[in-house]
């Protein structure tokens, strides 16, 4: 655990995933996991407008929520 990937929040993001269903929200936990130990999350997208590497995680629910 002491490799794990530093999650960085930016403007609201944190809150924002606060305010998730909990079913998203416990998704959105999973996925993020994923990428703190080097895995791919499982459905996902580049966000270059952010910066190299930067990835849009898409989480599925009654509404679609993206992270």
């Amino acid at each position: 655990m002491d490799n794990e990937k530093e999650i960085r929040w930016v403007g609201s993001s944190y809150d924002d995933i606060l305010e998730f269903p909990a079913e998203a929200r416990r998704e959105a936990g999973f996925q993020l996991g994923r990428i703190q130990v080097g895995l791919d999350p499982e459905d996902w997208k580049p966000f270059d407008d952010l910066g190299s590497g930067v990835r849009e995680i898409r989480i599925h629910d009654s509404v679609e929520f993206i992270v």
